[in-house]
């Protein structure tokens, strides 16, 4: 028995000296990450973080010298050839840090989400729905039309919105050459994250001043306090009173099926390299 009381005792002063070591260990605080401040804030969230976006505007940054480019080029913009002239004037608002080619890591980037809310605070105009077909065969409605509003809430998303700007953003580059937009490895951005969005959303790694900083990002704040919980850009885009901030020139587009057959034929010379 005086045996068995000792070892007993072995035990539990050995589990009191292991739960004090892992106490000991778990009292032990978490060194806090270093706040970097400069074009961003390391440590900023939330709010915080949706003020510092309103007011970014780095003084170094600067703008791309426009394309020059035949008015008939934009009869290959899929999507539209006056989406496609208002896509380049907006993109050439964009002021740029002059050391694009160098990857940062405090660089928060910006996702084809606000770049798009962007476009349409700048320019009044978001993109057709497609409602049949494919390629030249697509039919499509506008965005605003009473037949698009009739439609499943995930054809006027802000998710499926972000998903045409990417393309056409894409199709330009290929029309215009990568001296229009910059091409990055990386789709990895959390300027999304960092307003409270906890899901993926792609974009690109380095960001540029907008047009419209403040009028975005208010926009952005105000749609995701507004999704209810919904885990996806789920709500329609819609401004009331809208101003643009420029007037379009607006030209003739041509039929579906002849933009289609004119932008094959433009990727089938460039495969030639013609």
């Amino acid at each position: 028995m005086a045996e068995l009381n000792r070892t007993r005792c072995e035990l539990l002063n050995q589990s009191s000296s292991t739960g004090k070591g892992h106490s000991t260990k778990f009292q032990t605080p978490k060194p806090q990450e270093e706040r970097v401040v400069g074009n961003f804030d390391s440590q900023a969230h939330g709010y915080e973080a949706m003020k510092w976006l309103c007011d970014f505007k780095p003084e170094d940054y600067v703008n791309w010298t426009p394309i020059e480019t035949e008015v008939e080029t934009f009869q290959m913009v899929l999507q539209g050839p006056n989406l496609g002239l208002a896509v380049k004037k907006w993109a050439e608002t964009l002021r740029w840090p002059q050391n694009l080619d160098q990857k940062d890591v405090n660089d928060w980037g910006i996702s084809w989400f606000e770049m798009t809310v962007s476009f349409y605070l700048f320019s009044g105009m978001l993109f057709p729905i497609r409602i049949s077909g494919s390629g030249g065969h697509s039919k499509y409605v506008q965005y605003d039309s009473a037949e698009a509003v009739l439609l499943p809430h995930t054809k006027r998303s802000g998710a499926q919105q972000a998903l045409c700007f990417r393309n056409i953003m894409q199709n330009l580059t290929t029309l215009l050459g990568d001296k229009f937009f910059p091409a990055f490895e990386s789709s990895r951005c959390n300027s999304m994250y960092r307003l409270g969005w906890r899901n993926e959303c792609a974009g690109i790694p380095r960001r540029p001043i907008l047009p419209n900083n403040q009028m975005t990002i208010t926009f952005i704040w105000d749609y995701l306090q507004h999704l209810g919980g919904v885990r996806a850009l789920a709500n329609p885009l819609f401004q009331r009173n809208l101003r643009p901030m420029f007037e379009l020139d607006v030209i003739h587009e041509d039929e579906i099926p002849i933009r289609h057959k004119k932008y094959l034929a433009f990727m089938k010379r460039r495969r030639r390299g013609d």
